[in-house]
């Protein structure tokens, strides 16, 4: 704000009248800044003409997709979801339609199904409307070949700020009209207000902040490569120049005399001059310049946001300098842009590739793969120290062996050692213990139903579990003898005891929803997996092993996955989620998912002991918990 100085105003800024500083007749005074403005044509000169201008467009778009993404969760959904990225060139397309964004301001995915009616893109793309296979074409294209119609200017919906539709102009088809459903968007600089500058939809270039940075070094390099043709310029004086140009033939002479010089000097070294005539030679100094061209480079680079040392290529100057620091701090900016600007975009693609591979939605997780790579020597020597620590930690006696065991399986997924380390490890415990207990009990994969959604054999492996729902007990439907016979000898007391559980369920593993149920080996033993766990009876098709109730294979179950297990233990978790109580005593949370579909849980004494999905959200009963189509009261 102005202020009062010996009686006059004066601005906050530094201002001397003797100098002519900050007055009118002060040049700095009149500067201003402006908005380049770039038009396409000049746009796509500095692209395809200028090595500076490409190599910062590429670079990020490239880095980004450069070591793209790992998967956790089943091996089987993995390689479908791979699969079905090979097969549309995703990471391909995605680079493209991010160079677009950077250099147009805007580019675009166009999502392509088997559905060709130009009245069904005007629809929704929805995952249910995705079959096997549905995702036919991801095609890049810049903002230019989409015409933009009506903006949504609702905040209430889900497409606030993108175009109610994008017009397509095919010569063969004439114009589409597309659902925004169907087109991702990338952008290059965001506006600080796109409805005050009338952009709307799009962004700017990338070029339009870099402009002055490229144009000094195109500048430099071409004055200094200029220069290269007077670095070196040989003068000489003649006596009475004029006379010998005054007509053609003493002209003539004179260019006879200096070429015929100019050959005694390259053949012997020699130069012959007349009297009068002087020689002397000229250069240019060119000291300065490498490091005045180097210095604008840096510049450059520093808008850019892009290292010198990945930029140019050049090694790191300074004495012992690395250049570790500036490519760490590089990959920081890359990893961050990854996550803030093409994660929510990937994900939601990916809800139209699960459907397309027959994956189920939330079945799978992925993170970006570092851009900084370890050598073998490093990775191997951080191993080792969490190793030792975990040792030191496992020797203090802080938790049980099984949540130990349990951290380390963690984190050694989560450093990516052992990325599908959970999925690998139900697979193969659940293979072991369903083949060890088909070869003791043939008839456990042809159980029979105490009721609906309860499975049992006649040799009782399993059983319905108490209505308090805490305890489970071997159900004795053979005889002694006949029990004696089958094993071998008498039958452990653990099988005729109730078993009682108290520990969380590992792995936040899943009990069914008439009560936990725990299986009984044969020799009086359980399996190990924790309660609640069911052994496969069945191999999926993709060999998928599923939890008996709550993951059985039916509609309103969810895949036993680890993504789906996580998502059921946060809704238990947060107070927002909770429905109510029931009269039971279980505690009822759900949430709404972006699909539409509610996902239920019900808890009792702080463990999970059944879940599902709706495909429409139905009310809380106070006395049976949710509705009757969907739980009913056991």
């Amino acid at each position: 704000m102005p202020h009062r100085l010996s009686g006059r105003a004066t601005l906050d800024s530094l201002s001397n009248l003797a100098a002519s500083l900050n007055d009118g007749k002060d040049k700095q005074a009149h500067d201003a800044f402006f908005i380049p403005s770039l038009a396409r044509d000049q746009i796509e000169s500095l692209y395809r003409g200028d090595w500076l201008a490409r190599k910062i467009v590429d670079i990020v778009p490239y880095d980004c997709v450069r070591e793209w993404r790992t998967w956790a969760g089943d091996r089987a959904d993995v390689k479908r979801i791979e699969s079905v990225e090979r097969a549309l060139n995703l990471r391909h397309a995605v680079q493209r339609a991010m160079v677009m964004g950077r250099l147009y301001g805007g580019g675009a995915l166009i999502i392509g199904t088997t559905e060709t009616d130009p009245a069904a893109l005007m629809t929704e793309l929805r995952p249910k409307d995705v079959g096997p296979n549905g995702i036919a074409f991801l095609h890049a294209v810049s903002r230019w070949q989409l015409a933009v119609a009506e903006i949504e200017r609702d905040p209430l919906s889900p497409w606030f700020g993108e175009p109610k539709a994008y017009e397509v102009t095919a010569p063969e088809r004439g114009s589409l009209t597309l659902h925004p459903s169907r087109v991702i968007r990338f952008l290059g600089n965001p506006l600080a207000d796109p409805s005050l500058f009338g952009a709307d939809l799009w962004s700017d270039s990338v070029l339009t902040t870099l402009y002055d940075a490229i144009h000094a070094v195109a500048l430099t390099t071409t004055g200094a490569t200029s220069l290269m043709h007077e670095a070196k310029v040989d003068v000489v004086t003649v006596p009475n120049l004029s006379e010998h140009l005054s007509n053609a033939a003493t002209t003539a002479q004179l260019s006879a005399r200096f070429s015929y010089a100019a050959t005694m000097k390259s053949l012997n070294n020699l130069l012959l001059l007349g009297d009068g005539e002087t020689w002397a030679r000229q250069k240019i100094d060119f000291a300065g310049l490498p490091e005045m061209v180097r210095t604008f480079l840096q510049v450059a680079a520093g808008a850019a946001d892009i290292p010198v040392t990945r930029l140019l290529g050049q090694s790191p100057a300074g004495l012992s300098a690395t250049g570790d620091h500036d490519t760490r701090n590089y990959y920081d900016m890359i990893a961050a842009r990854q996550e803030i600007e093409l994660r929510p975009q990937l994900e939601r693609l990916d809800r139209l590739l699960f459907a397309s591979a027959g994956v189920t939605l939330g079945a799978l997780a992925f993170t970006f793969r570092p851009l900084w790579q370890m050598d073998a020597a490093a990775q191997a020597a951080i191993a080792l120290q969490k190793a030792q620590a975990t040792q030191i930690y496992a020797g203090l006696g802080l938790w049980p062996t099984e949540v130990m065991a349990g951290l380390v399986r963690g984190q050694l997924a989560e450093d990516g050692t052992y990325p599908n380390i959970q999925a690998r490890l139900t697979e193969s415990t659940a293979d072991d213990i369903g083949s060890t207990r088909a070869a003791a009990h043939p008839s456990i994969d042809n159980p029979t139903i105490d009721y609906e959604g309860q499975g049992h054999d006649p040799n009782g492996w399993w059983s319905r579990g108490r209505k308090a729902g805490h305890s489970a007990v071997k159900q004795a439907s053979e005889s002694k003898e006949e029990r004696e016979k089958e094993t071998g000898g008498p039958p452990p007391a653990a099988e005729s005891q109730e078993i009682q559980h108290s520990d969380p369920l590992p792995g936040n593993q899943l009990g069914h929803s008439s009560g936990l149920v725990q299986a009984v080996s044969p020799a009086g033993g359980t399996t190990g997996l924790g309660v609640g766990y069911r052994p496969p009876r069945n191999l999926l098709p993709d060999n998928q092993s599923q939890l008996k109730h709550i993951s059985r294979n039916e509609n309103g179950h969810l895949p036993d996955t680890a993504a789906n297990r996580q998502l059921l233990q946060d809704i238990s978790s947060e107070d927002r989620y909770v429905l109510g109580h029931d009269s039971f005593g279980n505690t009822w949370s759900s949430k709404l998912m972006d699909n539409g579909t509610q996902v239920w849980v019900q808890v009792r004494n702080g463990r999970i002991i059944n879940g599902g999905v709706n495909e429409t959200p139905h009310e809380f009963n106070p006395q049976t918990g949710l509705s009757a189509p969907n739980r009913p009261n056991r």
